[in-house]
């Protein structure tokens, strides 16, 4: 069952025909082949203790993931132990970190199966991970039911071929032309298990390397499909075309809001996929013409605009954490954030008046109400927009056209609240 399937199943009075599946895209300023050797690069974003084990290294292959044991990182890391034998001139790049004791799990992990030439990088931003991700042979992502899988797009933005399990969101997008999904392990938390999985990867990554995906087979496929499939400039463009079949006769300017559900990776802060996807989708809108977009996000760190940002954003301040409020049901709403109702209403309330406030300053400054409303991520960020359109229509402003990104996890989740179902149409 496909996003917008799952969508109308859970909310059956909305206009089939206003219900558009918009793939997620990911912003090829940033993500592309960057130029970036190992012999050259790879040095820079290596720890100064690691440095001595470079020599030798000329090819590597990359994990991005958060130390989580669904992201498998075990799996990388037994398969290392195979291919480091058969490639004494290959390395792995390890990318991500979590809590402290996963940190000391995973680099204790390949300490003791004797890893020489693993390299644990930490996070890294956008820009960095591009880098790493161009030189790289191949990316290797093993997580279990993975969502969606923005890292494989990532990847393949840069020229690089993905090797991944099959399972979860990538079974959706990735081909032959482009990468391998490995069969999936049912006891992969086993360490039998794991290692079991290890040698697949293992035996796919020397596939990789002997048939050279980077330079000849699929690498050279990665970066068009991208472009024509999963681009921001592509997703944007889309919403404009719906936007206009939508509307009546197009006006000189096309003026959006944005309400975003995380932070976006600036001043010094790292930020999620759903920040990332946010910034991006906003910068590439500015960068299109006709086109104005505006935005707001939560942040407890982060400030407005600095010099040399474009003033076209504000930050919704929290003294808190983020809340992620992925499902507002009476079942959900205290098992994926910490708020009760009464915080959970006034949080709304606080985000529609700010909104609309900001809204009213450059609806003043643009000389025009604005077009359409764009709220990422179900459900809070919906329902907070739903309450805009509501005051806006009380004030006798234009109607504005709303879209909302719904995250399909989330309306997995939602929908197994609303009864039971066959688990396969569903998951």
């Amino acid at each position: 069952m496909c996003s917008s399937d799952l969508f109308l199943d859970c909310f059956p009075t909305y206009s089939k025909e206003r219900c558009v599946f918009s793939r997620i895209g990911v912003n090829q300023n940033i993500f592309c082949p960057k130029g970036t050797t190992v012999a050259k690069d790879l040095a820079r974003f290596v720890r100064d203790e690691d440095k001595g084990k470079l020599g030798g290294v000329k090819r590597i292959v990359t994990f991005v993931g958060k130390f989580a044991d669904w992201k498998r990182l075990d799996v990388v890391l037994h398969a290392a132990t195979v291919y480091e034998k058969a490639f004494p001139d290959l390395g792995t790049c390890v990318i991500g970190s979590g809590p402290p004791e996963a940190i000391a799990q995973y680099e204790g992990m390949a300490k003791s199966l004797g890893l020489q030439r693993t390299f644990f990088l930490g996070a890294k931003p956008q820009d960095e991970l591009a880098d790493i991700m161009s030189m790289s042979e191949v990316g290797m992502f093993p997580s279990y039911k993975e969502p969606f899988g923005m890292v494989f797009i990532e990847c393949m933005a840069c020229g690089t071929p993905t090797i991944g399990c099959n399972s979860g969101g990538p079974t959706e997008f990735v081909k032959p032309e482009q990468g391998v999904l490995i069969d999936e392990e049912p006891d992969w938390r086993s360490e039998a298990g794991a290692k079991r999985l290890g040698s697949r990867l293992a035996q796919t990554v020397t596939q990789a390397l002997n048939e050279d995906w980077k330079g000849k087979t699929k690498g050279p496929a990665c970066v068009p499909f991208v472009r024509e499939a999963y681009s921001t400039l592509a997703q944007c463009q889309g919403m404009l075309d719906n936007i206009a079949e939508w509307s009546t006769p197009s006006k000189p300017k096309t003026l959006m809001f944005h309400i975003g559900t995380n932070n976006w990776q600036r001043q010094g802060e790292f930020a999620p996929g759903s920040g990332i996807l946010h910034a991006s989708m906003h910068q590439t809108f500015n960068s299109m013409p006709g086109v104005k977009c505006y935005g707001i996000y939560p942040s407890k760190n982060q400030t407005g605009p600095e010099a040399g940002e474009e003033d076209n954003f504000r930050v919704f301040k929290l003294d808190h954490d983020i809340p992620i409020c992925e499902s507002v049901s009476p079942n959900s709403s205290y098992r994926w954030h910490s708020m009760n109702d009464e915080e959970f209403a006034a949080y709304r309330q606080r985000l529609e008046n700010e909104v609309c406030q900001y809204m009213d300053e450059i609806e003043k400054r643009e000389g025009k109400e604005f077009d359409c409303l764009i709220t990422h991520h179900a459900f809070t960020n919906a329902m907070t927009g739903a309450q805009i359109l509501e005051r806006r229509r009380k004030e006798g402003k234009t109607k504005l056209k709303h879209f909302n990104f719904v995250h399909g996890t989330a309306l997995k989740m939602y929908r197994w609240e609303l009864g039971p179902k066959d688990r396969k149409s569903v998951v």
